[in-house]
């Protein structure tokens, strides 16, 4: 754990990189703040902090948003200065993003499908000990160093072959006392598989959830693998919003009726028994009924709380680190590949060349390289000329013929940037069972959301699943709250009044009563088809807490954090508004 001191130390350089001129997001004339209302300070502008903006002001609170980039959306990052206008985070949006999905629709965005990686994920050409090789002679190639029951894996694939007998059943099932014996090094499966060293570092080349397969949790790998099966019982293609996906929380903020303020770095959150209080780098102050953080945990670790956190939440920020990522932008200006493919693995530094045609052009015309890991840090090492040069230096290995025809654009480094100092939560073994438990608990009057405090989902879902949730905790014994606040957990995925269209889920107008998979022009799940339950209130109780113990093989991606009384009056709310006729 870091000792103050140097917290401090770290505190003092993140403002002095940060620092920068306050800016708001547009908002019209009639914006005021109502007086009488609660009033909450949410501290981060990506997609959990904005989605818990826009449920709180639904539910009657007065928001207050602090950001400390000078943009919207964090992790959420479309390269508007790039020709193509490629993504450096939140590539796509799958058919199971329902809440995404859901919010998007609602502010009018247009969902197109996602560029596709030309070559395929699955079947992509690979460039293993200077030579390139096609997935199809994969398993005789004698750069192959899997053991011989093996070698039909690609080193891409291997991870996924390897724990195809995942013991979560379903995605929460991470939380399970059972479970807890998993969270070990990820290492460890292929070590009982007898790979070699050189067979390991092939596959972690393709390692995307950890930096090295030694710090990876192997009970992270399944929770993320079960969430990929629940997905694929999902019917739909991965798509992306029209103009690029940050259009999506430009939109959210916008939406946003309190004001969203951006460059507003938060150094000190304190708090009494009735209000709370935020400084930031600026010397603003910042008072509230309530404070919400959805900010990364490694810039958590770089405000002072007072009174402090909780021993063990307070450890998890200081020591949950995030995965190492820094991606790269390339234009294309010609045929750089040869009779070769566009897009590769490789066992070299740049790891992952992703080809696609963005901006209606029918030809390849951009290149992403994405690098993770040690190979992403000693890049990051290196200043900005030097790093764009030994990039394109290692490009230029592969297709010497590139030269003159590639441009390199823009590098995103994540690793630097210190606002989170990677990309997505890399849990390290025993840091899922000693700390994911208490990431999102309330501290008084500072409550927490934010992909790393998530259940089920995982991304741009998970930020918004954890926006619900933190929502739910605040208006948890309100005075002003009533059954039908509780309906937010259901309705990203569910439309409830007459006529409207079904969503991720069916429409659950005159549901109640029903025998189960009943409504026309949905699709069910073949275990929900064949269930034969119907919908009382003491079935749709057991549903809500979890569904899989109702009916296993059903493709719900939920796992409820309801209390037993708030789940009886979300039945009540229910059955009420959605009797059968």
């Amino acid at each position: 754990m870091l000792n103050k001191n140097k917290r401090i130390g770290v505190r003092v350089l993140l403002i002095a990189y940060l620092l920068a001129a306050t800016a708001c997001v547009d908002k019209p004339a009639d914006s005021a703040v109502d007086d009488s209302q609660e009033k909450v300070i949410v501290i981060g502008a990506g997609l959990a902090g904005l989605n818990t903006a826009l449920l709180l002001e639904q539910n009657g609170f007065s928001v207050t948003m602090l950001e400390a980039r000078q943009r919207i959306g964090g992790r959420l990052y479309t390269l508007d200065d790039v020709p193509g206008r490629p993504e450096a985070g939140g590539n796509t949006i799958g058919p199971n993003y329902a809440r995404v999905i859901d919010r998007a629709a609602g502010l009018g965005l247009e969902l197109v499908p996602a560029p596709e990686i030309i070559g395929g994920m699955r079947s992509m050409l690979m460039y293993i000990d200077g030579e390139f090789i096609q997935a199809s002679d994969w398993a005789a190639s004698k750069a192959n160093p899997f053991p011989a029951r093996l070698k039909q894996f690609s080193p891409e694939g291997m991870i996924f072959g390897a724990l195809r007998e995942n013991p979560l059943q379903e995605p929460a099932d991470w939380m399970l006392a059972e479970n807890a014996k998993f969270d070990v090094p990820l290492v460890t499966v292929f070590d009982r598989m007898g790979l070699n060293a050189r067979s390991k570092d092939l596959v972690n080349q393709t390692n995307s959830y950890g930096d090295s397969l030694q710090s990876t949790s192997l009970l992270q790998m399944y929770r993320i693998l079960a969430t990929y099966a629940k997905a694929s019982s999902i019917k739909g293609r991965m798509m992306a919003v029209s103009g690029g996906n940050q259009r999506l929380p430009e939109a959210m903020a916008k939406a946003v009726k309190g004001k969203v303020l951006t460059g507003k770095v938060v150094t000190q959150i304190s708090q009494t028994d009735t209000a709370v209080e935020v400084k930031t780098a600026d010397g603003s102050v910042y008072k509230a009924d309530y404070a919400v953080s959805t900010i990364p945990l490694t810039a958590m670790r770089n405000i002072a709380i007072s009174p402090p956190l909780p021993a063990l939440q307070q450890q998890a920020i200081d020591e949950i680190d995030y995965s190492k990522t820094l991606v790269a932008q390339l234009t294309v200006a010609g045929n750089y590949w040869g009779e070769q493919g566009p897009s590769l693995w490789t066992d070299t530094p740049i790891e992952r060349i992703f080809a696609t045609s963005l901006g209606g052009s029918a030809e390849v015309s951009n290149v992403t390289l994405w690098l993770t890991g040690d190979n992403s840090m000693q890049f990051s090492k290196m200043d900005p000329a030097q790093r764009d040069a030994a990039l394109l230096a290692a490009f230029y290995q592969i297709y010497p013929q590139a030269k003159g025809k590639v441009k390199l654009e823009k590098v995103v480094d994540w690793n630097s940037d210190p606002l989170i100092k990677g990309t997505w939560p890399a849990f390290k073994p025993g840091q899922m069972t000693a700390f994911a438990q208490h990431l999102s608990k309330p501290a008084g009057r500072l409550y927490f959301a934010g992909e790393h405090t998530a259940v089920t989902n995982t991304g741009m879902e998970a930020a918004m699943e954890s926006s619900e949730r933190v929502v739910t905790e605040m208006l948890r014994g309100n005075a002003n709250a009533s059954a039908e606040h509780l309906f937010v957990v259901c309705s990203a995925c569910h439309s409830l009044a007459a006529g409207q269209p079904h969503k991720l889920g069916p429409n659950l107008h005159g549901f109640f009563g029903q025998a189960a998979a009943s409504r026309e022009g949905y699709d069910y799940s073949e275990a929900l088809q064949k269930s034969k339950i119907r919908w009382d209130k003491n079935t749709l109780a057991q549903w809500l807490k979890a569904p899989e113990t109702v009916v296993p093989g059903n493709k719900m991606i939920y796992r409820s954090q309801l209390t037993d009384d708030e789940i009886n009056q979300l039945v009540d709310y229910l059955a009420a508004h959605s009797e059968g006729e």
